[in-house]
């Protein structure tokens, strides 16, 4: 149970920081890579790239993680790994690209709610489970 209830709460994280993201790939996607690399905000998207990978990583159930695996992509990975690693060397232009990236894939309005819904499924499936094996254990007690 404690699974699921960790995803939800990650699930919630990732949204909050993907509206964040959106905001911020708002103002920077024009921007060309001189201005970029004195903008602040490409920081910030850096960081909330970052935020969203360690995340994924806390993402318990493998159906969840499978629904957001483009945080696993090899070019958000390296966005994470230099923003942690080596902040100067961060590519701006690729930053903006994975942000959009992100912002394109994860912007359908419905897709977090969704998977908070397969969350709830699952852990009714769980709870109905954990039951039915309490019925079985109840009556093979009673038989003894």
């Amino acid at each position: 149970m404690a699974k699921h209830s960790t995803d939800k709460v990650v699930i919630l994280k990732i949204r909050k920081y993907l509206s964040y993201l959106g905001q911020v790939y708002a103002v920077i996607k024009d921007l060309d890579t001189e201005t970029l690399q004195d903008e602040l905000l490409a920081y910030a998207a850096a960081q909330l790239i970052t935020n969203l990978k360690e995340c994924f990583d806390m993402i318990q159930s493998d159906d969840i993680q499978e629904r957001y695996k483009l945080l696993r992509k090899p070019s958000i990975v390296r966005i994470r790994n230099i923003s942690a690693h080596d902040y100067e060397a961060l590519n701006w232009e690729i930053v903006k690209s994975g942000c959009g990236e992100l912002i394109r894939f994860f912007g359908q309005k419905d897709y977090h709610d969704e998977t908070l819904r397969l969350i709830e499924k699952e852990d009714e499936s769980e709870i109905k489970r954990e039951l039915r094996e309490s019925l079985e254990f109840q009556k093979s007690k009673t038989k003894e």
